[in-house]
């Protein structure tokens, strides 16, 4: 069962963001201050419903948190469509179809056709970020489960019951009662018992060893279980301590002072996702949603720990969301074209108001507005608008492009477009010392015969040649403006937002032909930088 359509409105930074998810995973890039987190709260918000309980009990209200803070008077939506054209509908506090996460046939959801035929056990899905996967290796580990882990895992809401019973006679028991001539004492080792047992049950080290190894980690850990006390004067209750440690190390008490950053989150990935694997039902709906969360880790870690997810989650939907460019890059070398949607969310102008867009790597808005102007009853401030998108989609791609370091390249491009020479190099002193040595090469070589030599010559200037930076000017028509001087010209005319905020500014549909041009000429050169 997977997901094929979001819809979300006057959720946070959306007023309004739809988009498809065309094959069975997606991912998505969007620089920070483009709405990428909101997506991420907005699939919270509805998926988590189950598992997060103050969202199921309206202890969040999702309407005050994250309404728009544009659109107050209008109504929060995050409509969510499963390829069978089943539906999970938020509208404010309250979710429609919520059965669907949970395979319950007591109370409230008793008799209800079952949307996932033949599932069994709550739907597979999770949620992890930065912060999420940070606070795990935090503190004692038992208010780690009790605090972070049991929302994400409910069966490890057992742990908040076993010290209840402990819990209560105690505060029952007058103050100056001993506690030694009570059964308390013996009530609270069989409670540190069961705690320890659950530990080991619901949260098996040997898995989290097995992740550890998959992820080439050279350590393994375990756990210390330290059991829980009474202060005998004030009847004051304390949690047991679970601490990680490392195996055959003396950490001192402290593992976090032993190990870096690094080490540290993949631990806690190790946790995280044995548990994901250990507490795995068959129901239908299985789904992976991660937001950039792996971002203190370098690219050597960030790619072991994607090709594990890749291989160990390939029966879930998986969503990534990052705004590091290195990573999503990464993430489109490791994963099977034909099994994801690549997206990029990026920011537009409109209406005096920041509307994000969101890209697919299929969507020509080109070829949109061409196909709109050759129809007889075409309105060009719609065609402009169509180019104003695809130009917004080129400068985020060139953008992108520069965080990889290629403004070398970039400024040999603007020095090729802007002159009339016929050949431009990215390093041009490594040409002109590799000639030079070539040269001197051939002519210390008396030997060698001189047609041999003008042979010779004339080759190495053709390997030159077939390495410069080149392109062609296609556009014809327009030959009294290069390219630079033409994207100047069209950028003040069409493709600047205020001239479609107006529906007086005159525009005329040569001026939509030629932009057409234009950003046809700079997708050339976007493809020539991207190889």
């Amino acid at each position: 069962m997977k997901i094929n359509k979001i819809a979300i409105e006057n959720f946070k930074f959306h007023h309004n963001l739809e988009f498809d998810i065309k094959t069975k995973n997606c991912l998505i890039y969007g620089e920070n201050g483009t709405g990428k987190s909101s997506i991420y709260e907005a699939l919270y918000a509805s998926f988590y419903y189950f598992k997060d309980t103050k969202i199921a009990n309206n202890q969040i209200s999702i309407r005050n948190k994250f309404l728009h803070r544009d659109y107050m008077s209008s109504d929060l939506k995050v409509n969510i469509t499963f390829y069978n054209m089943k539906t999970l509908n938020r509208e404010d506090d309250i979710l429609h179809n919520n059965y669907i996460l949970k395979d319950d046939y007591s109370g409230t959801y008793k008799g209800r056709q079952r949307l996932l035929s033949g599932s069994v056990g709550d739907a597979c899905v999770y949620f992890a970020n930065e912060k999420i996967l940070s606070n795990i290796v935090e503190g004692n580990f038992f208010d780690v489960i009790h605090n972070n882990l049991s929302i994400h895992f409910p069966i490890l809401k057992t742990f908040d019951n076993i010290y209840d019973s402990v819990k209560t006679t105690l505060h029952q028991l007058p103050q100056d009662t001993e506690l030694s001539e009570t059964g308390i004492i013996q009530d609270r080792t069989k409670a540190d018992e069961l705690c320890e047992f659950s530990l080991n049950t619901f949260v098996p080290i040997e898995n989290i060893n097995s992740v550890l190894g998959k992820l080439n980690c050279d350590f393994r850990v375990e756990f210390s279980f330290k059991n829980s006390e009474i202060d005998n004067d004030t009847h004051q209750f304390f949690n047991p301590i679970i601490s990680i440690k490392i195996k055959e190390i003396d950490d001192r008490d402290d593992f976090k002072n032993h190990f870096n950053e690094a080490k540290l989150k993949l631990i806690s990935i190790a946790i995280y996702f044995a548990l994901a694997k250990k507490h795995e039902t068959i129901n239908s709906l299985k789904l992976l949603v991660l937001d950039d969360f792996l971002t203190s880790l370098d690219m050597a870690n960030r790619k072991i720990i994607a090709r594990y997810i890749l291989d160990n989650f390939q029966e879930y939907q998986i969503i990534i969301l990052t705004h590091n460019l290195q990573f999503n890059n990464l993430i489109k070398r490791l994963l099977d074209a034909d099994k994801w949607d690549t997206k990029i969310l990026f920011n537009i102008f409109e209406d005096n108001k920041i509307k994000p867009l969101i890209k697919d790597k299929d969507d020509n808005y080109i070829n949109e507005a061409k196909n709109f102007l050759d129809t007889p009853n075409y309105d060009l401030h719609i065609a402009g608008n169509l180019l104003r998108k695809a130009f917004e989609g080129i400068i985020n791609e060139f953008e992108q492009l520069l965080e990889l370091g290629k403004v070398e390249t970039l400024n040999k491009i603007i020095e090729a477009l802007k002159s009339n020479d016929k050949y431009f190099y990215n390093k041009p002193h490594e040409v002109l010392e590799n000639l030079i040595r070539d040269f001197e090469n051939m002519f210390e070589n008396e030997q060698q015969p001189d047609n041999a030599k003008i042979r010779q010559i004339k080759s190495k200037i053709n390997q030159i040649k077939n390495n410069k930076i080149t392109f062609t000017k296609k556009d014809a028509e327009d030959q009294e403006y290069n390219i630079i001087k033409k994207t100047e010209f069209y950028k003040n005319i069409l493709l600047n937002p205020s001239s479609h905020n107006d529906i007086e500014n005159e525009i005329y549909k040569e001026e939509c032909k030629n932009t057409i041009i234009l950003l046809k000429e700079l997708n050339i050169i976007l493809e020539t930088l991207k190889r």
